[in-house]
């Protein structure tokens, strides 16, 4: 998996500048509408343009930062660089969107295999993983999100058939697969496991999208591939 998500020679993530604070320009422009007795939104949480998309939404600099900050954050996770683009979001003002990040992190108990026996420690990850990729499921499915937020979430979640759009490369398409499958051999062993994940599942029902997904090998995922009409992979 190093090997898909690795990056070509002499390629970085696209450079962003960091901002300081939470929607600066849109709260400088709400205090001068206040001052002026003009209306305002109610709220100016992260959600206040999707409640209200004929509203005033975000202002100057903030507009026109959402786009590249979705951009680089989409490079990092396809890139395999989740720790990187949590730190993106928090250096651009919107830790909220790094707290919807670290819900990719896979939950974790070190020295229940030999190899971790040595790195004993806390538990890590996101144990409440199914109900995560819910959410996330929802946010790549919502039509009122931009393009690179929707391609975002579903990369986070493998949810392959709404990333198709965002897959411009063989190697895209190729690393988007294969997470795809391991994603869903994931669920498949959780569920054997029973226990904890059997509750979940109880409560948030079956996640239908990996039903029959995880049999087959790279012979499927290379079929697949070939079946995709895009004229950068053929």
């Amino acid at each position: 998996m190093d090997h898909l998500q690795s990056r070509p020679l002499l390629n970085a993530s696209p450079p962003l500048e960091a901002r300081h604070g939470y929607l600066p320009s849109t709260l400088r422009r709400t205090r001068t509408a206040k001052a002026s007795k003009q209306p305002v939104p109610s709220s100016l949480d992260p959600d206040f343009t999707l409640r209200d998309p004929h509203g005033t939404g975000l202002a100057g600099e903030d507009l026109t930062y959402e786009s590249p900050l979705l951009e680089t954050l989409w490079d990092l996770v396809r890139h395999g660089e989740l720790d990187k683009a949590i730190e993106v979001c928090e250096q651009g003002g919107e830790p909220w969107r790094a707290a919807t990040l670290m819900g990719g992190r896979r939950w974790n108990m070190p020295g229940l295999t030999t190899d971790t026996l040595e790195e004993m420690g806390g538990l890590e990850g996101n144990r409440k993983r199914a109900l995560w990729k819910k959410s996330c499921r929802a946010m790549a499915k919502n039509p009122t999100l931009p393009a690179a937020e929707r391609h975002l979430y579903a990369a986070l979640i493998s949810d392959l058939p709404h990333l198709h759009p965002a897959l411009e490369t063989w190697e895209d398409l190729l690393w988007a697969n294969v997470q795809y499958k391991m994603e869903a051999r994931l669920e498949r062993r959780w569920k054997e496991l029973g226990g904890f994940w059997q509750e979940e599942d109880q409560l948030l029902g079956e996640d239908a999208e990996f039903a029959g997904v995880s049999m087959g090998g790279m012979d499927d995922i290379f079929a697949a591939i070939g079946a995709v009409q895009k004229n950068e992979v053929q």
